[in-house]
């Protein structure tokens, strides 16, 4: 790898206070080599500034990126596959719903409160 001595290089805490991220934070990312990294002598380390660039990103996709990426994740057949469970379980839910007569199981919230209350009385 060629490096131009013409690029600018900042220290570890040049580096975090222009991205205003901790020393920490930008060790980590060297460590994780997320960050490349340049010695300068037995001690010294440097960053280059248009190493830092990459890290910037949009803390969320846009509303498009998301909708390719969840077409892109599953094949046709795993599409079929996914629906037919999709319907069996709407299926299995409309069998337990007609054994309990229509009647939806409870909230998990309102089971678990009810547990503990339980608990609490037989401890007492």
């Amino acid at each position: 790898m060629a490096i131009t001595l013409g690029e600018d290089f900042l220290t570890v805490a040049e580096a975090a206070n222009l991205v205003h991220v901790s020393q920490s934070t930008i060790w980590r990312w060297i460590n994780s080599k997320e960050l490349p990294a340049y010695r300068l002598g037995p001690r010294r380390i440097r960053v280059k500034v248009s190493d830092l660039a990459p890290l910037l990103r949009p803390a969320r996709p846009e509303k498009e990126e998301l909708v390719a990426d969840r077409r892109d994740t599953l094949t046709a057949n795993e599409r079929e596959q996914l629906s037919a469970a999709i319907m069996e379980a709407n299926r299995f839910r409309a069998t337990l719903l007609a054994r309990r007569d229509g009647k939806p199981f409870e909230p998990a919230w309102q089971a678990i409160d009810r547990t503990r209350d339980e608990r609490s009385l037989d401890r007492a």
